[in-house]
């Protein structure tokens, strides 16, 4: 029986990473086929209007592949960090993961982050396949989730070099950890999830939910599994120390969010009236704090919450933090942000796998799908895509 359930394994591993290798060559074909058909479109303006190095030079023919932050992250790779710079609000793990993978690459860093960022999301996509699969022992669930999860439109950023795909990873190795009851490697892997963006912190409520779950259920405080807590403040820490080696100011990061429009903090954290104005503050169409499709994305994820909490109490734990405190003061790039709370995918694989419900997972997927097109388009194209 155990070596069939191998068997088994590596079976739907190999499937899934082939559909994934396939759905990546699609993903770019489109977006390449996009570019050639549609040469007009980049906006020369944005361009010129936000980050990009050399700051005097034109844009290069490879430009529309990494607009946008992506021009952070590989700027951070090959100069590093510096006083005054507002690259500095970026956190420092996927800029010098890109840096370490290029180095072998002759420090052709745009490859290096691209070939990164896609690997990543196969083997952190792959893993959530499989955690989802063990946890609801339902292919077609695993499956829908997955599939989900794929066309979700902020997925697109598993393909460029942002960090998504390296925090997506990580924290589906933290969760899925928690739930086999794997503690060490959970508290060892949370370590690095704040290094990659502020909000990782917050990896701590599902470990907490965990240390107060086995308390009750043992009847006894274990203060040695109570300790691995203090892992994710360790790498909060370590990301302060990192900030005050480089530029000289431990807090050089939280203070050059100042130069962007969201104006994000780690100290606006409970800002529960922030979150109210936000919301409110929509207009038709895709803007920058404005989007009613960030806003549409928001409600789906409390909708998923109200789910989660009956279903699974790790998830919703995981969720809570992640898919909540973005928002508190900006809903910019809510739709991006939200694609590492996957939970909100595996509640949509629970309420739409199954053959009756067939045609609403399809319906969902196709538009999805429509929308991850045009915003891919957008961003190529250096429009605001999230």
């Amino acid at each position: 029986m155990a070596g069939r359930l191998r068997d088994l394994a590596r079976n739907e591993t190999a499937r899934v990473v082939a559909f994934l290798t396939m759905w990546k060559a699609c993903f770019f074909a489109f977006v390449l086929f996009a570019i050639e058909l549609f040469p007009k479109l980049f906006s020369q303006r944005m361009y010129w209007a936000n980050f990009h190095f050399p700051t005097s030079a034109p844009p290069p023919s490879w430009i529309q592949l990494q607009t946008w932050d992506a021009q952070h992250y590989l700027y951070l790779a090959e100069y590093g960090y510096l006083p005054g710079d507002s690259s500095t609000a970026f956190f420092p793990l996927w800029p010098y993961a890109i840096k370490a993978f290029a180095f072998p690459l002759g420090n052709h860093y745009f490859i290096a982050a691209l070939v990164l960022a896609n690997v990543l999301s196969i083997v952190g996509l792959t893993m959530f396949h499989k955690y989802v699969l063990r946890a609801y022992l339902e292919r077609d669930v695993a499956d829908t989730a997955l599939l989900l999860t794929l066309t979700y439109p902020g997925s697109l950023f598993f393909g460029f070099a942002y960090s998504e795909a390296l925090f997506f990873l990580l924290a589906v190795a933290v969760v899925a950890a928690l739930a086999r009851g794997d503690w060490r490697t959970a508290v060892m892997v949370s370590f690095f999830l704040p290094l990659v963006r502020g909000v990782g912190i917050f990896i701590g409520a599902p470990m907490l939910y965990v240390v107060i779950r086995d308390w009750r259920a043992r009847g006894a405080f274990d203060w040695r599994q109570a300790l691995g807590l203090l892992v994710p403040l360790a790498g909060l820490g370590c990301y302060f120390a990192f900030m005050y080696i480089e530029t000289g100011s431990p807090t050089a990061g939280m203070h050059a969010q100042n130069a962007f429009i969201s104006n994000r903090s780690m100290l606006d954290l409970i800002d529960v009236w922030g979150l109210v104005q936000s919301f409110a503050d929509v207009e038709w169409g895709h803007g920058y704090q404005t989007s009613v499709l960030d806003r549409l994305w928001f409600v789906v994820f409390v909708a998923a919450l109200v789910y989660l909490w009956r279903k699974d109490k790790l998830l919703f734990f995981y969720a809570l933090p992640l898919g909540l405190i973005p928002p508190m003061t900006s809903f910019m790039s809510y739709t991006r942000y939200l694609v590492v709370v996957f939970p909100v995918f595996v509640a949509g694989g629970l309420l739409l796998s199954g053959e009756p419900r067939r045609y609403a997972r399809w319906l969902v997927v196709g538009l999805m799908t429509a929308l991850q097109a045009l915003l891919a388009i957008r961003y190529v194209n250096f429009y605001w895509a999230g």
